[in-house]
Order: structure tokens, then C-alpha cells, then sequence
């Protein structure tokens, strides 16, 4: 350590082992802090999981709730699910301790006076004490729940699973409502615990966001950092040492352990280390140096120190004996389970100094206090410390207790049993143990050498007993070997197979939760799942059929040598090679085809390279640098062509050449544009001044002649340049229409035209634009969940690819500016830059995950497919009668017609509703289809033209719900919100009959019997009616059952059974013959139930959820068919099978999906093929370790080789029936 003369810092700048506060500076996590906000902007609802000692509790505390409040939202006061509940006698007994204890927390962030007596909180629900707190910013829509530690709700008291279904039951029907947000903080060890709660709760907590330990970078950052602020230098050196102590682990190989640098640091080490290192400077040290960390120790025994020192010092100076402060942090803050505890103030160690004893162990970070209500509780610090404690306690018993105290310990922490007593010699030399003579036991030590005693006579009269029945117990034994002997083996196979089936629900449970964020690996884990469960479990496991249905598109390979993020990619013009630039400073060259790489790396630039592209001919490679210069490769040979072209001031964003080779243009931070000759690498001109960027120039791209050049910048602008004469063209692009924020890409459409420019901003959107004009084309295109990084025009200019930081590709048709199938995600981490080959079947892209991928652009369908529908909810789906064509209809108030073999629109939509369409309906035949509105009218069209057909059906007096012909297409009923069903002529239009009445609210479905006899209505009256189609009367008493609106009806195809969906959250099937109950109601949906529908041959009942699922069910027994069906996104409106049965089409929120129903016939052994082809990858080692754990490492897709450093001779996965 080095001393100045003037000492700088104030006050130790590390937290040491307790979490970060509000106000502390959290150094090391802007990414995560970025990453969260978004997340949460984006999905409104996360689950933060992370190993233990992450720092999931200083992460929202320090950043992300300041980040929050910058942007808008009211962060509510932080909840813990089991806040301590008063104990005294009288006190309130609440409907749910764990919404008590929420609500407890919420309450802590109002004044006294406002607080809400505790009588009263325990008999509200959560959304009643939300709608009577006061919102305190006054802006409603904006408040965001934190649930710290969530875990607890499953550690306290396991076996209460009523009151956890019942709690996470409230808590999902709080969050239904969109003005709610919720952050979700837990051990990743216990999300397999959560599974039999998640139908209770939106989105399943599907949006997940693991935070890791701490990067060796950001550990640097984190120890460099505070020193500095603090005025004292933690030089680098130093810094690198203690990460590489921090991050050293002991692994067995096979010549015995070994140390080797692991991947990641443990935050709270890092803190209680530094803390310690801080400690021991002198007064005005200003340099912490490498021989100050190597004199420090390893940081086990530091926090074991720390912790021995504090407490021995915490006796000396409040008088309360040291065992008795060890005994209360063993026994009152931590549990059996080895969790921590919280005790409530006055459970201290006793004496007349435990108050400032308490007083002491809070200044020293060993334990932190809560005050909740005008009471205080006192918790352990940090899970960190659990682990230290426990083994500091223990070598402190053993060197301070005499053997008594010791076994007599041992006896009370195991709740006394008999075989820790003292017997034999062992109670003799106790009786000749010091503190026994002395008469210094305690009570219950005293009891412990009583109970002793009398175990010792107890043993003494057996052995008597005992020497007559050897003989005979011998021979028993001899009998009992032999069958306890099958009973093991058949006990070991049947725990095999328990284990295997354990871990293959651990393994399904992990696919379902990254089918969102990682659907690739979502996919190799249910493949392992299901290749695990064998013949126990042959059903696909819901994260493998979701991921399935939306990773679409193969990875062909994925790249592997960078090392750091890779910000950009190009094809060489004869598609045979890619180029990617990487952050540490390297260009690499790989076989397009294979991923091999070629060559060494290109090395030059003395930071980041971000861009990179080939010149026309293939002859060059250009790349550029954050160093500030361009660079010229021969691509053949990897050598450098000439010097680097210097001129810019600062980093270089972007390249480009110009059609003909002969231009190269790059783009830079020094807010100016510069053109080279690629002859001779002479500098050209410089596109800046008044016209210029007001910022950063982030991407250039030159038109398909040559004649105009586009660039984008930090300033939101895109500006057109001339570049024959360096002026600018036209005015920049922005405005209303124009991206707010930065635009951080721009690519022209192909040849020979040009006639698009496409724009990516940081503003999540995709812009259109004519080049000519400088005007949009089109609404933006809207999908990524955080800033566009990348855009590129396949070579056809019939796809656009754009590249998100939400770690998506997406493709979209510029005609129409509809997504072109599902989001390619694989990568994990940003996307940075797209890239298609020259023949269009391939597409490149770059990553922060530090890899490159190609995948091919044909789609690669198995499960399902997903047509893109129109802007607004699509309500109902109907295929035609021979399966030709799918109709839907929503609240754009269009109809539209659909091929469901290609999945394109046939024709233009049907316009002629003024309002939302709620249903369609084809006749029997398929020369008709009806469709009824919100506007009072039913519509009949010709499908074949698109044409409206007939009069228009516009008796009822309120919106028309629902639409059914009958099955000899005459007549066609209507249901409207004015409690009526209305029957019609279809030929005539004219109505058949008064409207049938007797439903006392809206009607809001209908459904003929295949016979045509009886018609059925669905109303928000609660109730089933039946009719008589013929005379229009009753059939029979309303079928009552279900306790909200009924949404939707459908006879079986036998006409045997009507099924009924129920806003209650049931499916209920009924025998029409005699309006009973068939059987108990079907349950599975967590919201309500919008429709149901049987397949054509009755075997098959589907029913669409408010919860974002599709059910299959087996009506015949009323079981679940296979796992849901999670493809969509938002509320399921409808379903509808096909014809065959093979198809089923569910609608949402601006998606229709196409499911194929015969792969649930298939083996898991075509499962494993179709999602190992699209893969195209088997688990890395890193990957299995986390989420199968100890189980030995196999290859998922037998086809394929071990993942990344996993063993390369791994048997394969067994899918074999």
C-alpha cells in the first residue's frame, strides 16, 4: 500500500455481506439494469431467477427501481410473501397468510396515520386492497410490484399447498388487470416448485431473466469502481488478481484436483472482501497493489473471520456470552433447512446488553433490520453467510465445549434421540468430565447425562434378554437376507425409474420456462425430457410442442471463436464465405457452408471491429473500427491490402462499397461520412457540415446504382446524400413520420429499382420509406421488444430481415409489412446484424452472445405454423366444409379468407361491417359464408369472389354475437347482445319465426345438433337453453351450472353430448337427450373459457382460454389430451378443426395458429427428429450442468456431435419405444 500525506477517501465504499440500498452505486450491472426495464416495458410481468448470492436484491434496489422511477412508474414498496404475522393472543386470524403478508408490505410505504388497522387487511382479498390504497403519484396504470424472495412462499410450511394455490390464485386475477406490473425475485433452485402454481398466474411467468453471478469484466468494474470514487486507486493488476481469487474453483480430474478460474464471481464475496481490504488500509493510503490482495486469504475464510471477529468483539463489548450470540444465530436465524429466518426484536440473546448487542451485529452487516408496523425484525444478512456461520459455530463448539456439552448438543439439535445417548465408555468418561463434577451443565445437559443413565440400565437389562434369542434370530436373518435381497433390487429398479421420471419433469419444467426467451434450447431439453421419461411419460412435454411451434426456421450452424460480441456480418458475393467482425478486435472468415473457419483470424485494429463488407467483386473485405481507421483484406489470403485509411476522429461504425467496387464509403462517431478510393485507399471527400448528422453516424448503405447514398444517425435523422457531388438529397428524413430516438441501420431494396429504403431505430420499429420522395411507406413494422439493431432485403426484396436486441430475427413481407412467420431466436443476447447470401436461402446474423449463426430462410414447419392475421384481436376462425379455405373475422370489422396449405390471404378482405365481426360461419355446402357484427348485421358473402350475397340480416336491436348455419344450410340462427336467436332463410334472407326469446342477457353463441332437430344458445345469463328449431319453443328447462356468462356451445358429431365454455374457468359437457350433467366439469383453464368445438370424429374436444391456452381433451373420459397448446400469445378467442381432424386453428391477438393434430400420434422418436433438425445442435456442458445437473452428460440429438466442451464420446439419447 502507498500513503500520501492527504487522504481522500471518506467512509468504506464496499457494502461488505449486506445487500445494496436505494442510493448506493451499483457498479458492474447496466446491462442488466437496461435489459429488466425493457423486459418489464415490454412483458409487463418477469420472474428474476439467479443462483443464490447474485445480487438479485441490490440489482432492484440500487438500479432497477431508480431506472423504473425515471421512466414513469410508481414502484410499490417491496413484498415478502411471509412477513411475520402477529402471534399474541387476539390477534387477527387472516383468510391467507401470504396475502396478509403481502398486503402487510404494501402497507409499510404509507404514513402511520394512513396505515390500515390489521383487523381490517385480514379480511381483504389483494384487489380489494388495491382498489382502496391511495395512488400516490396520482397517475393510475403505472404501479409495478416487487416480490422479493418469492421462494418463501413455497419454503414456509410445504405442506399448506390450499392456501398457496388460493394465494397465487388472487394474485393472478390481480395481475390480469394490464395497469398491474410485477417483478418476481427468486433462488433458481426452486423454480421446479413453482409449476403447480403457474395456472394461476398470466403468462405462466414465462418471461424470465436469469441474472448471473458477476462477469470477470464486471467484477473488475464492481472492484475498481467504488476505490475510485473513494479517491483511492485499486490498480488493474491488482483488481485482475482478486477477480482470479474470487473466481478460482477446485474440479477433479483424473490425476486428482485441480484449481482452475471459473466463469463467474459471487457479488457478496466480492464485497465482504473488499469491505475486509478497505478495513485494512492506513490512513491516507491511496493505492491498493497486488501484494495487498495476496495478504489477504481466501474468501471462505474471510467471511468466516469476519464473522468470528465481529462476535467476539460483539461479546467483549455488550457482556452477553459469546456461545450464547452463536447459539442464537444458529437456532433463530437460521433454520433447519439451512434458509434464513426472521425473529422478531426481544428474542436476542439475554442480559442487559442484548439491545446493544443488536446494535452491534447491525453495524457490522452480520444481520439486517426490518421495521414493519412500529415492530422491528432482524434477519442474516445474506444467504452468503448461512454457509461460514455455520461452519465457524461449529469449529468454535468444538474447541470450547468440553465432550458433554458437545453430545449433549448434538442430543437437543436432533430432538433427542435415544442412539445419541452416552453407554458403555463413553458415559464413564463423562462422568469424569470436568464440567460434570464441577456442576457447571445446564438444565438440559443435565437431562441429556439423566437420560444417559437410564438408557445405559435400559441396555444393560436387553443384553440378558438378548443372548436367548440369538440363535433363533440368526436363522430368521438367514431367510429375511434372501427376500430383503429381491425386495432391494426390485426397490433399486423402481427408485431408477422415479429418479429418471423426477428429472424428466425437472428437465420439461426448464423448456417451458425458456420457450420465450431460448426456444432452441427450450426444445434439446424437452427432447432430453421425453427421451428421460421412456415409457413412464411417451406425452411431449408443453415447452417442446410451444417451442416447436415457434422456432421455425433451422439453424444451420453456429460459430465459435470470437471473444467478445460479434457486431457485425457479411457474405462474400459468391456466398461461400462469412466475414464477422468481433469486439475483440478481430475479423473472422468461415466456410459458409460447414462453419469451419478459415484462416486465422484477421488481426490490425486495436479495438472493437463493428462493421464489415465485401467489395462486389469478393476481391476485398473491408472493416471498420472503433480504433478509428478502415481496413482493406484480401479475403484469399487474410493479409492486409495497403495501410489502414485514416481520417476519422473517432470509432467507425459502418462500411460500405458502392455498386461498382470502386467507392468505399464509412460512417462514424466523429459525426461525418467519408469516402475512399478502393484503388488507391485516398480519401475522396467528407459528407459533414450544416447538412450533416447532429450525431453519431451509425450505418450507410448506397442505393443498387450507385446514385444515392442513406445514412443513419444518434440524432433520429436519416439523411439521402449524392455521392458524385458529396451534397445532400433531398431533406433528411424524420418528422412525424420518422423514428424517435436513434436509427441504428438502412438498407435499399435490391435491384433494379430501389425503390425502398427501410430504416432500424432504436425506438423498436422498422420504417418504410420512398427513397424518391423522402415519404413512408406503410406503418411502421412493430414486433421487437427493444431497439432494431440491423435490417436487410433478401436479393429478391421479398423478405426483410431486421435484428433485435430482444435476441430475435425476424422476416416480414415489405409488400404487405406483415411478419413473414415466427421470430429465429437462438441467440443469447442481442442480435447486432443481419445478413442474407447471395442466393437468398441463407441468412447471417451476429450477436452480443459472442456468436454468428446462418439459418435457412425456408420455413421448416412441424407442430404448427402461424399465419399473421390482420391489426386488431381476431375473434373467430371457421374452415370451409372440404377444408380449402380458413375464414376469420375480428375487431377490424374485416373478413378474411385464407389458404391454410400456404398460409397467404386469398383475395382482399370483405369489407361491409361498420364494426367489429364477432363470428363466421360457411354453409354446409361452402357457397356461403356468414359473418355477424357488432354494427346489428349478420352478412352473408359468396367465398368464392368475396362478394356480399342476399339481403342483409338486421333485425335484432344490439350487436350480433354469433353465427351457425344448420345442417342442411337452411336455416342459419344469429345470436345478438339483446338476449334473442333469431332464425333465417339463408336463400332469402328473410327471418323465419319471432326471435326465439327467454335468455335474460346477452346471447353470445349458437350451435345446431347434427341432426338438426335442436338448436342450442350460450348466454351471459349463466344458462344453456335448448330450442326446437322447427316450432321455436323451448325443448327442454335451461341447463344451468355454470356461475358466470356461458361463451360458447358445440355438439359432438353423434349429437350424444353438447360441450359449453364458461367464463368460470370450466368446460361442461351435457347429455342434450335429458339436459343432465355428463360429467363432473372439465378444469384446466385459469380465466375464463371462450370457446370449445369438437373434431369431426368426436374423439377431440378443444376449448380456447382468456389464459393464452388451448386445451385438448378426451371426451370420452374427460381427461386432458397431451399438454396445452401455448402457441399464441394473449387470449385464445377460437378454435376450429379441419375436416379431417388433422388440422385445428386457433385465433388471437393478431395471430392465427395452425396446429398439426397428427403429430400427437407420432413417436418421440419423430419428435427428436424434427427438433433436432432445426437445432442442429446437441446441449453444451455448461448448458447440461445447469439444467440436468448430476445426471451423465448425452447427446439429445443422436445425429449430431456433443456440445461445446461436453464429452465427445457421450452416448446418445434413447427414444426408442
Amino acid at each position: 500500500m502507498t500513503a500520501t500525506d492527504t487522504p481522500s477517501r471518506v467512509g468504506n465504499p464496499y457494502v461488505g455481506p449486506t445487500s445494496f440500498r436505494l442510493g448506493d452505486a451499483l457498479y458492474g450491472r447496466d446491462r442488466e439494469r437496461e435489459e429488466l426495464v425493457d423486459l418489464l416495458e415490454a412483458e409487463r410481468i418477469v420472474l428474476i431467477y439467479s443462483p443464490s448470492g447474485a445480487g438479485k436484491t441490490s440489482l432492484i434496489e440500487a438500479a432497477l427501481v431508480p431506472a423504473l422511477r425515471d421512466d414513469g412508474f410508481e414502484v410499490l414498496p417491496v413484498i415478502r410473501v411471509t412477513h411475520p404475522l402477529e402471534s399474541r393472543p387476539g390477534a387477527p386470524t387472516p383468510r391467507n397468510r401470504y396475502v396478509m403478508s403481502a398486503l402487510l408490505s404494501l402497507e409499510e410505504g404509507l404514513p402511520p396515520e394512513r396505515q390500515r388497522p390489521v383487523a381490517e387487511l385480514a379480511t381483504l382479498t389483494l384487489r380489494e386492497y388495491l382498489a382502496v390504497r391511495a395512488d400516490r403519484d396520482g397517475r393510475p396504470g403505472n404501479e409495478v410490484f416487487i416480490f422479493d424472495q418469492f421462494e418463501e412462499v413455497l419454503t414456509a410450511d410445504p405442506t399448506d399447498e390450499p392456501a398457496k394455490h388460493a394465494f397465487f390464485k388472487e394474485l393472478g386475477q390481480t395481475l390480469r388487470d394490464q395497469d398491474y406490473w410485477a417483478l418476481f425475485l427468486m433462488r433458481e433452485d426452486f423454480l421446479a416448485a413453482l409449476d403447480p402454481y403457474l395456472r394461476h398466474v398470466p403468462t405462466r411467468l414465462r418471461t424470465r431473466f436469469r441474472l448471473d453471478l458477476l462477469s470477470a469484466d464486471q467484477a473488475l468494474e464492481a472492484i475498481r469502481r467504488p476505490a475510485e470514487r473513494a479517491g483511492v486507486d485499486f490498480t488493474e493488476e491488482a483488481a485482475r488478481q482478486l477477480v482470479d481469487d474470487l473466481r478460482t474453483v477446485r474440479v477433479q480430474r483424473p490425476d486428482g484436483v485441480t484449481e482452475v478460474l471459473g466463469s463467474y464471481v459471487e457479488p457478496v464475496q466480492l464485497q465482504v472482501t473488499c469491505h475486509l481490504l478497505w478495513s485494512m488500509l492506513p490512513p491516507g493510503a491511496s493505492e491498493i497493489t497486488r501484494a495487498d490482495v495476496e495478504a489477504l486469504g481466501r474468501v471462505d475464510q474471510a467471511l468466516a473471520g469476519y464473522y468470528a471477529e465481529r462476535v467476539r468483539a460483539a461479546a467483549e463489548r455488550t457482556g452477553v456470552p459469546e456461545r450464547a450470540i452463536r447459539e442464537w444465530f444458529e437456532e433463530r436465524l437460521i433454520t433447519p433447512q439451512g434458509l434464513r429466518s426472521q425473529v422478531l426484536e426481544g428474542p436476542a440473546p439475554s442480559g442487559e446488553g442484548g439491545y446493544r448487542l443488536l446494535g452491534e451485529l447491525l453495524d457490522a452487516h452480520l444481520v439486517r433490520a426490518e421495521t414493519r408496523r412500529q415492530a422491528t425484525w432482524y434477519e442474516l444478512a445474506h444467504d452468503r453467510l448461512i454457509e461460514p456461520v455455520q461452519r465457524d459455530n461449529a469449529a468454535w463448539l468444538a474447541q470450547h465445549l468440553s465432550p458433554v456439552e458437545r453430545a449433549a448438543t448434538l442430543w437437543e439439535q436432533e430432538c433427542r434421540p435415544d442412539r445419541l445417548l452416552l453407554l458403555g465408555a463413553d458415559l464413564a468418561a463423562a462422568e469424569e468430565d470436568d464440567a460434570v463434577r464441577a456442576g457447571k451443565l445446564t438444565h438440559r445437559q443435565r437431562e441429556f447425562l439423566e437420560a444417559s443413565r437410564r438408557a445405559a440400565e435400559r441396555s444393560a437389562r436387553r443384553r440378558l434378554r438378548r443372548a436367548s434369542l440369538i440363535a433363533a434370530t440368526m436363522a430368521l436373518l438367514l431367510i429375511s437376507a434372501l427376500v430383503l435381497g429381491v425386495i432391494a433390487w426390485r426397490n433399486a429398479a423402481n427408485a431408477r425409474a422415479a429418479s429418471a421420471l423426477a428429472s424428466a419433469r425437472e428437465l420439461a419444467a426448464g423448456a417451458d420456462r425458456l420457450v420465450s426467451t431460448r426456444p432452441d434450447l427450450a426444445i434439446l431439453l424437452g427432447l432430453q425430457s421425453l427421451s428421460l421419461a421412456g415409457d413412464q411419460d411417451r406425452s411431449p412435454p408443453a415447452g417442446l410442442i410451444t417451442a416447436l411451434s415457434q422456432l421455425t426456421h433451422r439453424t444451420a450452424w453456429v460459430s465459435d471463436g470470437h471473444d467478445g460480441a460479434v457486431f457485425g456480418v457479411a457474405f462474400s458475393p459468391d456466398g461461400a464465405v462469412l466475414a464477422g467482425a468481433g469486439a475483440d478486435g478481430t475479423v473472422r472468415l468461415w466456410d459458409a457452408a460447414t462453419g469451419r473457419a478459415r484462416g486465422a483470424p484477421l488481426t490490425g485494429h486495436t479495438d472493437a471491429v463493428t462493421a464489415v463488407a465485401f467489395s462486389p467483386d469478393g476481391a476485398v473485405l473491408a472493416s471498420a473500427g472503433a480504433d478509428g481507421t478502415v481496413r482493406l483484406w484480401d479475403p484469399a489470403t487474410g493479409r492486409p491490402r495497403g495501410a489502414p485509411l485514416a481520417g476519422h476522429t473517432d470509432a467507425v461504425n459502418a462500411v460500405a462499397f458502392n455498386p461498382d467496387g470502386t467507392l468505399l464509403v464509412s460512417a462514424g462517431t466523429d459525426r461525418t461520412i467519408r469516402l475512399w478510393d478502393t484503388a488507391t485507399g485516398r480519401g475522396r471527400g467528407e459528407l459533414a457540415g450544416v447538412a450533416g448528422h447532429a450525431g453519431a453516424v451509425n450505418a450507410v448503405a448506397f442505393s443498387p446504382d450507385g446514385s444515392l447514398l442513406a445514412s443513419a444517425g444518434a440524432d433520429g435523422t436519416v439523411r439521402l446524400w449524392d455521392p458524385a457531388t458529396g451534397g445532400p438529397h433531398g431533406a433528411p428524413l424524420a418528422g412525424q413520420a420518422g423514428h424517435v430516438g436513434a436509427v441504428n441501420a438502412v438498407a435499399f431494396s435490391p435491384a433494379p429499382d430501389g425503390s425502398l429504403l427501410a430504416t432500424a431505430g432504436a425506438d423498436r420499429t422498422v420504417r418504410l420509406w420512398n427513397p424518391a420522395t423522402g415519404q413512408p411507406r406503410g406503418v411502421p413494422l412493430e414486433g421487437h421488444v427493444g431497439a432494431v439493431n440491423g435490417v436487410a432485403f433478401s436479393p429478391d426484396g421479398t423478405l426483410l430481415a431486421t435484428a433485435g436486441a430482444d435476441a430475435t430475427v425476424r422476416l416480414w413481407n415489405p409488400a404487405t409489412g406483415r411478419p413473414r412467420g415466427g421470430p429465429l431466436a437462438g441467440h443469447d443476447g442481442a442480435v447486432t446484424a443481419v445478413a442474407f447470401s447471395p442466393d437468398g436461402a441463407s441468412l447471417g446474423s451476429a450477436g452480443t452472445d459472442q456468436t454468428a449463426r446462418i439459418w435457412e430462410v425456408a420455413d421448416t414447419y412441424s407442430v404448427s405454423r402461424r399465419l399473421a392475421g390482420d391489426p386488431g384481436l381476431v375473434y373467430e376462425v371457421a374452415f370451409s366444409p372440404d377444408g380449402a379455405l380458413l375464414s376469420t373475422a375480428g375487431r377490424n370489422g374485416r373478413v378474411r379468407l385464407w389458404d391454410p396449405v400456404t398460409g397467404e390471404p386469398r383475395g382482399a378482405p370483405l369489407f361491409g361491417h361498420s364494426g367489429a365481426v364477432n363470428g363466421v360461419a360457411f354453409s354446409p355446402d361452402g357457397t356461403l359464408l356468414a359473418s355477424a357484427s357488432v354494427d346489428e348485421m349478420a352478412l352473408l358473402w359468396d367465398p368464392a369472389t368475396g362478394r356480399p350475397q342476399g339481403a342483409l340480416l338486421t333485425t335484432h336491436g344490439g350487436p350480433v354475437n354469433a353465427v351457425a348455419f344448420s345442417p342442411d344450410g337452411t336455416p342459419l340462427a344469429t345470436a345478438s347482445e339483446d338476449g334473442t336467436v333469431q332464425l333465417w332463410d339463408a336463400a332469402t334472407g328473410e327471418p323465419q319465426g319471432a326471435p326465439l326469446t327467454g335468455h335474460t342477457d346477452a346471447v353470445n353463441g349458437v350451435a345446431f345438433s347434427p341432426d338438426g332437430t335442436l338448436l342450442a344458445s350460450a348466454g351471459s345469463d349463466r344458462t344453456v337453453r335448448l330450442w326446437n328449431p322447427a316450432t321455436g319453443r323451448p325443448h327442454r328447462e335451461p341447463l344451468g351450472g355454470h356461475v358466470g356468462a356461458v361463451n360458447g356451445v358445440a355438439f359432438s358429431p353423434d349429437g350424444t353430448l353438447l360441450a359449453t365454455a364458461g367464463a368460470d374457468g370450466t368446460v361442461r359437457l351435457w347429455n342434450p337427450a335429458t339436459g343432465r350433467p355428463h360429467r363432473e366439469p372439465l378444469t384446466g383453464h385459469t380465466d375464463a373459457v371462450n370457446a370449445v368445438a369438437f373434431s369431426p370424429d368426436g374423439t377431440l374436444l378443444v376449448s380456447a382460454g382468456a389464459d393464452g391456452t388451448t386445451l385438448l381433451w378426451d371426451p370420452a373420459t374427460g381427461q386432458p389430451y397431451g399438454e396445452p397448446l401455448e402457441g399464441n400469445s394473449g387470449v385464445v378467442w377460437s378454435a376450429a378443426f379441419s375436416l379431417d381432424g388433422r388440422l385445428l386453428a386457433t385465433t388471437t391477438d393478431k395471430t392465427l395458429q395452425l396446429w398439426d393434430l397428427s403429430w400427437w400420434e407420432e413417436p418421440p422418436s419423430a419428435w427428436a427428429e424434427a427438433g433436432c433438425r432445426l437445432v442442429n445442435r446437441n446441449l453444451s456442458a455448461d448448458e447440461w450442468n445447469q439444467f440436468a445437473g448430476d445426471l451423465p452428460y448425452q447427446r439429445t440429438c443422436p445425429g449430431l456431435p456433443s456440445g461445446e466442451r461436453a464429452p465427445s464420446n457421450a452416448i446418445a439419447a434413447d427414444y426408442s419405444p
